[in-house]
């Protein structure tokens, strides 16, 4: 029997509060980085903004209430001593804002929005009170002037003493509410005098706080927080801004964390018109940039989130470095030298000679040339291939085929120089392209490169980001499972083909996970498709780009508001990550903002996922992989961009053409 995958949870709101405080793990073994960035005690209201699988909401639940009275073993004193704020978390599609947004008097439909919300709000806030006032065996009296207060405050004419009464109050306008919306769609009225807002938007929000720190004195220095999650969820505008508003009018000892996806906070506003201010009425956390500036530190947390996932599991503490098998790069070469006869690279060098004309003896002569010295090296035939193609580039315009052995030669002369240390170019080539060389001879022979494998690959891949990472584990467990292999029950060790399965299937996830949908969503799909094999193209091909093809960058000009809008899409939902080195362009001195591919998403391409320098796309390719209204031009740019990188070199001017057959990102 298989033993259960400890990975089988991946999203913290599938976790109960006991496993939100199980699974949590400090960041490098301390929590710091965190507190430093949300200080709980500051009363400034937070947005707290990532991509999808950042940890926001673990994060979040892990300073809520229920939470940290569960890290202090239920001692509300110790809590309120040492926390000095109380925080109640939920999460906003929990409204079902779409209810809202009905036929009708708009401002009806808008005002008995903001009333249900600051109902729900406020009889969350009155449970956590209940139980604090509860735990600190509050005065009765003082309970009650406390709740008269509020009631005085917000137009309560009801003479209401507990907080049982005023949750009674306030639970019953919500049934009202609920009831009205259900009977809509049969009467289409809202009963209007039934559900009138009784007190003025924000006000009870505010006063809950306020008056039990008036009355109860262990409360007088402890703030609130309202943890209002998911922000994305509203669909409309103008629910957020009714949050912005809240935001934007805080006071007393009540403030506001809003977790968000990048992609859903699309607005600043308020209900009046005015933006809410950075630094004044609001400060952003970016957990992305938050977790990328760690970078150093989060191979250390992803040993430890595995290690605490398998011992809450019950399984023994097993070394992930030594549980997941590595890609053996001397098997694979091994495996090709076998069918040397049929390899790709030296078919493809025969059929570039032969466009030029010369004869088979011709051309084996030239092959036997090449593979002097190297006959059982397949990446140096690579490289002497590459160095080959480059002096052709080079001289395309007067190549001949008199002129191919000549070339063939020095070649030989360049290899011999690098192996006795006397060519620095060619030892350079070596370090920056060996992976390259790898990856070709895998590709081009139809071999299935496993080069992305190994614990400390897969955490590079997953880029900072902990659910991927979470999911990359899940799925290749399951892969595992599948196969009959058990690695945590037995002595066999994760192989290199379940790495690469999950790997796929987290790929597919992330991609298929977004915000963004219609006509965005379809042209996102069709420029990242573009770009990778745009990149792809560039790296598989007779001469490859010096720098590592998964970071670009490009002029930036006036009138390319599509081609930005697509991108800043790409980076809110993470598919690019904005590089952040500004580097200049070589021509006008401007900074140019440079972009790398998720990690994750580089790995369907064959891609590196590393940076070496960065790619320049031109202008006019830009256009056609990024602006809709010049998708169609595409596939001719990237034929004449092919033929730019393999030999003979003769780019021709780009025209219609069929579609260059290249991998689909949506395979």
């Amino acid at each position: 029997m298989m033993t259960i995958n400890p990975f089988s949870v991946v999203k913290a709101n599938e976790f109960t509060i006991t496993q939100i405080i199980e699974n949590w793990v400090p960041w490098a073994g301390s929590e710091n980085g965190f507190i430093a960035s949300l200080n709980p005690q500051e009363l400034m209201p937070k947005y707290v903004l990532g991509s999808k699988g950042c940890g926001k909401t673990h994060l979040l639940r892990y300073y809520s209430f229920e939470a940290r009275l569960k890290l202090y073993n239920n001692d509300i004193k110790e809590l309120l001593k040492n926390d000095k704020y109380l925080a109640s978390y939920s999460r906003l599609n929990s409204i079902s804002s779409t209810r809202f947004n009905k036929s009708g008097n708009e401002d009806e439909w808008r005002s008995l929005y903001n009333y249900y919300f600051e109902l729900m709000q406020s009889l969350i806030s009155l449970d956590v009170y209940e139980k604090v006032t509860d735990a600190l065996n509050a005065s009765e009296k003082k309970i009650a002037k406390a709740i008269r207060e509020i009631c005085k405050q917000v137009g309560i004419t009801l003479e209401l003493e507990t907080i049982e009464c005023l949750k009674n109050f306030l639970n019953e306008k919500r049934v009202s509410i609920d009831n009205e919306i259900i009977d809509y769609p049969h009467v289409r009225k809202l009963n209007w005098d039934k559900v009138r807002p009784t007190f003025t938007f924000g006000s009870l929000i505010f006063e809950i706080p306020w008056r039990f720190s008036q009355y109860i004195s262990e409360l007088q220095d402890v703030s609130y927080i309202y943890i209002l999650d998911e922000y994305e969820k509203l669909k409309c505008n103008w629910q957020k801004e009714s949050l912005n508003t809240l935001v934007y009018e805080k006071k007393y000892n009540s403030t506001f964390w809003v977790g968000a996806r990048k992609i859903g906070y699309t607005t600043r506003n308020t209900l009046s018109g005015e933006p809410i201010h950075e630094g004044h009425e609001f400060n952003p956390v970016d957990l992305d940039s938050l977790l990328k500036s760690g970078e150093k530190k989060f191979p250390e947390f992803a040993e430890g989130l595995f290690r605490k996932r398998l011992k809450l599991n019950g399984l023994a503490e097993l070394s992930p470095k030594q549980l997941f098998d590595k890609f053996d790069e001397k098997m694979l070469l091994n495996s090709l030298l076998c069918k040397s006869d049929s390899l790709k690279h030296w078919k493809t060098f025969r059929e570039r000679l032969s466009s030029l004309g010369l004869d088979n003896d011709d051309i084996t002569q030239t092959q036997q040339m090449l593979c002097k010295k190297v006959e059982n090296d397949l990446v140096s035939q690579k490289m002497k291939l590459y160095a080959f193609y480059l002096m052709w580039s080079e001289n395309k315009n007067k190549i001949t085929k008199d002129s191919i052995p000549q070339i063939a030669k020095r070649v030989n002369l360049s290899y011999d120089e690098y192996k006795n240390g006397k060519n620095d170019k060619m030892k350079e080539w070596y370090r920056k392209f060996r992976q390259d060389m790898v990856a070709q001879l895998a590709e081009e022979n139809n071999e299935t490169l496993y080069l992305y494998s190994g614990f400390e690959k897969l955490v590079n891949i997953a880029d900072c980001n902990p659910r991927i990472l979470l999911t990359l584990m899940k799925l290749i467990i399951e892969d595992c499972h599948f196969r009959g292999i058990d690695p945590f029950s037995s002595e066999k060790t994760i192989p290199v083909r379940s790495q690469y399965a999950g790997i796929n299937e987290t790929a597919k996830w992330f991609l298929n996970d977004i915000e963004v949908y219609g006509k965005d969503r379809e042209n996102l799909d069709i420029a990242m498709n573009h770009l990778l094999n745009f990149l792809y193209v560039s790296r598989f091909c007779d001469k490859p780009t010096e720098t590592s093809l998964c970071t670009f960058y490009y002029r930036m000009n006036s009138g390319q508001e599509n081609i930005d809008h697509i991108i800043k899409l790409a980076i809110q939902e993470a598919f690019l990550m904005e590089v952040p080195n500004k580097r200049k362009d070589k021509t006008l001195g401007t900074p140019q903002k440079s972009y790398q591919v998720n990690r994750l998403i580089a790995t369907v391409y064959n891609l590196p996922i590393a940076r070496r320098g960065v790619t320049s796309i031109t202008p006019e390719m830009m256009l056609t992989i990024f602006d809709p209204s010049h998708f169609q031009q595409f596939n001719s740019m990237l034929a004449a961009h092919k033929t730019s990188l393999n030999a003979p070199f003769t780019a021709k001017k780009a025209r219609d053409t069929k579609k260059v057959k290249e991998p689909s990102l949506f395979d």
